[in-house]
């Protein structure tokens, strides 16, 4: 199984990494890897869980409430692209809607900050 730092040993230094799930912080699924550089484009992409998403092919970042009327609340960030293999990626965090949000801004702020 693979972890944070056996991804890096492959993929190299992220420019930014961003914790998702606190509890998994050390698996692909409790952080998304960002690079500036790389990919198809060269434009950098996103990385987790083992799927890459190049940076230019984001079109939105949201969060949003997936579980129904009867559950506990359960937030997943949501990743819209335009790319039709790859349309959205969801990325669940958990419970609370603070720490989704927060994830949410640290994303788009990784994401905006080298296209200024």
């Amino acid at each position: 199984m693979d972890t944070i730092d056996s991804i890096i040993a492959r993929e190299g230094e992220p420019d930014d990494l961003i914790i998702v799930d606190p509890t998994r912080s050390n698996e692909p699924q409790g952080a998304v890897l960002i690079y500036d550089k790389g990919g198809d484009t060269n434009d950098g992409y996103i990385l987790f869980d083992g799927t890459k998403i190049a940076k230019s092919s984001i079109t939105s970042i949201t969060f949003k409430n997936t579980a129904n009327a009867y559950l506990l609340n359960d937030y997943a960030i949501v990743i819209a692209t335009d790319d039709p293999q790859q349309p959205f990626l969801r990325i669940y965090v958990g419970t609370d809607a603070s720490w989704a949000r927060t994830v949410c801004e640290q994303l788009n702020m990784c994401l905006t900050h080298t296209e200024q």
